[in-house]
């Protein structure tokens, strides 16, 4: 089990201290806080952990991933992919409001790959959600970096059901004699799930009926010219209670069009953030 999971650790590029172990099954209570102990990663006991694994299957996520060759995809084909890996989903009792579709443009294979993820239509599971009124969501997402004490955000940003924040941390370089300063940005929803953390991170505030304009000016403000010429941020957009991920999409005017699709329907006063960052990210 501990290769398992140092495995997947490495897979997402998760830091261990940002990782909590959850158990869950008959065996949870005996073999997680060993596991803990030798990971050296703080762990906790689901409640009902004897049923979990009944609860988890009823309540687990579907997955259907898309993929198509194209030499140079226009807006239509990608729009095409895209809304055919939602229907598969859709087809095995997806929730629509859960359905989370990531796209990538594959420049080099010629590819377009549409990977859609959402949960079983389970209105149980939402009910008794605290709001995020009352979340003491700064505690949180200091607790969820590792800090240890109380940390003014540098920037923050927010839509109707997340929150977005990024803060300052400094950490030893050799032998202590300097250190240096980095940022980490953080989403957490209304239930007080931490839904991404990303490395230096900035945050851009907006609303709906801006992000297109607002995306294409951040990734231009934000863009660095490397090796194999300008670089563009990776890019995460939140609305309403969705997160919408262009990490995969290089090219600006793929994440721009893979934008406007998202946002169809969505009412263009409410509120919305974009979180850039050049390393990537480590979602939950």
């Amino acid at each position: 089990v501990g290769a398992t999971v140092s495995r997947l650790l490495r897979e997402y590029r998760l830091p261990p201290k940002w990782a909590t172990l959850v158990g869950g099954g008959g065996g949870a209570s005996a073999i997680v806080p060993h596991l803990s102990k030798v990971l050296g990663i703080p762990h906790e006991i689901a409640l009902e952990a004897d049923v979990i694994s009944a609860i988890g299957v009823a309540l687990g996520l579907v997955r259907e991933s898309v993929e198509r060759s194209s030499i140079s995809p226009s807006r239509e084909e990608i729009y095409r992919v895209r809304m055919e890996a939602v229907e598969r989903v859709l087809s095995q009792g997806a929730d629509p409001a859960s359905i989370e579709v990531f796209l990538e443009v594959d420049t080099q294979k010629n590819l377009i790959r549409a990977e859609a993820q959402g949960a079983i239509d389970f209105k149980a599971a939402a009910t008794g959600a605290q709001g995020s009124e009352s979340l003491d969501w700064r505690t949180l997402s200091q607790q969820a970096l590792g800090l240890e004490q109380a940390v003014t955000p540098r920037e923050e940003g927010q839509s109707l059901g997340l929150r977005a924040a990024v803060f300052e941390t400094r950490r030893s370089a050799w032998l202590g004699l300097r250190s240096a300063t980095r940022s980490q940005g953080l989403v957490v929803d209304r239930r007080g799930v931490v839904r991404l953390r990303v490395p230096e991170a900035s945050v851009q505030q907006s609303e709906v009926s801006r992000l297109i304009q607002d995306l294409g000016e951040g990734l231009e403000s934000r863009s660095i010219y490397g090796d194999g010429g300008l670089h563009y941020p990776y890019a995460y957009v939140l609305f309403g209670e969705r997160i919408v991920d262009l990490s995969r999409l290089s090219k600006k005017e793929h994440q721009l069009s893979v934008l406007e699709m998202e946002l169809e329907g969505a009412p263009g006063g409410d509120p919305a953030a974009i979180l850039y960052s050049f390393e990537g990210s480590e979602s939950e």
